[in-house]
């Protein structure tokens, strides 16, 4: 009986969970973005603001704004969401912060969701397979990087992009995961798990994170209370 729970606990950590809806984008001419991006914005917004459009996203996502939305409307709407969600020049908004400003739009907003900091870092899996199972985007952030700070290997966790090679006959190829830079000190937003790997948003495009590594980025960097997820439950009865 044991080892049959097993089996079944190790399939469903195994099957994709993603999205239900399109991830809400912006036109960009002829191209719509993956999410939004803070270097689409000036001054402290662009250098600071990444938790405010991960928090925007999620946001539009829940409140059912699949639609792409035009630059313009982008602009108003995150410098107008901006003022409910305090972010300190030169460091950016806590975790904290963003679960707390998200708890006082959705309440504003009468969404039936409220959002909490942090889930223990042996946990993140799980509760973020949760929630895209539920339809619910998972804002989370990669903290700062305290471990070996004056070592010379690159700082914070590794950020991939998916490749497909080409088949034989027409067929798909193989989908590989390819490193494009190190992250850290930056909010970005889960739309969907396949096995160990993560497909984020970020600055507007789609990539990838290995779980794993950032449940253990989580651990070893404050255990969880500088790089975490923001939980987001329906509350509907």
């Amino acid at each position: 009986m044991k080892r049959m729970m097993k089996l079944k606990n190790e399939e469903k950590l195994n099957r994709p969970a993603v999205l239900t809806h399109r991830y809400p984008g912006v036109s960009c001419g002829d191209v719509i973005s993956f999410g939004g991006s803070q270097n689409w914005f000036k001054g402290n917004l662009r250098s600071c603001g990444c938790g405010v459009v991960a928090a925007a996203d999620t946001l539009r996502y829940l409140l059912g704004g699949a639609k792409p939305a035009s630059q313009e409307q982008y602009d108003a709407y995150i410098k107008k969401l901006s003022r409910s969600f305090p972010v300190i020049p030169h460091y950016g908004m806590p975790g904290i912060a963003m679960a707390l400003s998200l708890n006082l739009n959705m309440i504003r907003k009468k969404m039936n969701y409220r959002a909490a900091w942090a889930e223990l870092p042996w946990k993140i899996e799980e509760t973020s397979r949760k929630m895209l199972e539920n339809d619910i985007p998972v804002p989370f952030l990669v903290g700062p990087d305290f471990h070996m700070p004056f070592s010379k290997r690159e700082m914070g966790i590794k950020l991939y992009e998916q490749k497909e090679s080409a088949g034989d006959g027409g067929r798909s190829g193989t989908v590989s995961y390819v490193w494009t830079k190190n992250i850290k000190d930056h909010f970005m937003v889960m739309t969907g798990l396949d096995g160990d790997w993560a497909e984020v948003s970020s600055w507007g495009e789609r990539y990838y994170i290995d779980l794993k590594e950032y449940e253990t980025y989580a651990k070893r960097n404050g255990f969880g209370l500088f790089s975490n997820i923001v939980r987001i439950r329906n509350v509907r009865k």
